[in-house]
């Protein structure tokens, strides 16, 4: 009995470390939030991969068709997290994030969020947490592909429109012993209705905290109201305005952009250039 468990043990703490980990976004244009994105990716060491780019922009339920269709090109056991193009920053590295998703012992997690919008009604059936930060936010999640996978397929057809959330918020309602929230922001910390004197800020490090949980978040999310916020924690962190050469220096760099050579081909992304 004891050897079985240990070579459970064994095979499962294996697994932990075998999972390969992509992180993800969606950006059919280049404007200054994505690179404040690389910029923190670059300073991370993440590798980050932009799907999109260059193709007509009809609403972000669109980033759920090309999520649907990079995963597909993923072993099932992978791990991807998928995040907002142009209102994040990342704070830690990929092993950090990596083990934040681990901790939730769960195969998808969601970011959370303050409000249940768009439907308003629906926030009812959320559980009750001991935090503000109590409903879906769809501006990044992370699972292994397998789960990512199931999640689209039970979306299907889905259809163009402008809200992603809009369908994911019902989705959640009816998996949620499989979905975990992102509650006291470990992985993710959303800005709306958070205000300056709740943050902790390391320039140093470039990290922040929402001081009531006392730990430092994997990244910062700007959504919503929370646009103010975020430009302040930028100018904290990065200080200097992001700037187009930057993003010419990151299509030379492929330790931040893994399809750099695709996004620099694309005709429309060289006529920003």
């Amino acid at each position: 009995m004891k050897k079985s468990f240990l070579l459970f043990s064994v095979l499962f703490a294996v697994s932990l470390f075998s999972n390969t980990f992509h992180l993800v976004t969606y950006a059919s244009h280049c404007e200054e939030g994505l690179i404040k994105l690389l910029r923190s990716c670059k300073h991370t060491g993440n590798q980050i991969t932009i799907l999109g780019m260059g193709k007509p922009y009809g609403g972000n339920t669109q980033r759920l068709l090309e999520y649907k269709q990079y995963l597909s090109t993923l072993p099932e056991e992978d791990i991807v997290m998928c995040i907002d193009a142009f209102d994040v920053l990342l704070c830690e590295r990929a092993k950090q994030l990596v083990d934040g998703f681990h901790s939730f012992n769960a195969p998808l997690v969601f970011s959370s969020s303050t409000v249940c919008w768009p439907h308003y009604h629906l926030g009812q059936f959320f559980d009750s947490v001991d935090s503000k930060f109590k409903y879906l936010n769809g501006g990044g999640y992370v699972g292994y592909v397998k789960r990512l996978n199931e999640m689209l397929e039970d979306l299907s057809p889905i259809q163009i429109a402008r809200s992603d959330q809009a369908i994911l918020i019902p989705y959640y309602l009816k998996h949620k012993q499989t979905i975990a929230l992102d509650n006291y922001c470990r992985l993710f910390l959303p800005l709306r209705a958070v205000k300056r004197r709740e943050l902790a800020v390391s320039r140093k490090q470039k990290k922040v905290q929402y001081r009531p949980f006392g730990h430092f978040s994997g990244m910062i999310h700007g959504h919503g109201q929370g646009r103010t916020t975020y430009s302040w924690l930028v100018s904290q962190l990065y200080g200097q305005q992001a700037t187009k050469q930057e993003m010419q220096d990151y299509l030379q760099d492929d330790s931040v952009i893994t399809n750099y050579e695709e996004i620099r081909e694309t005709l429309s992304f060289q006529k920003q250039l």
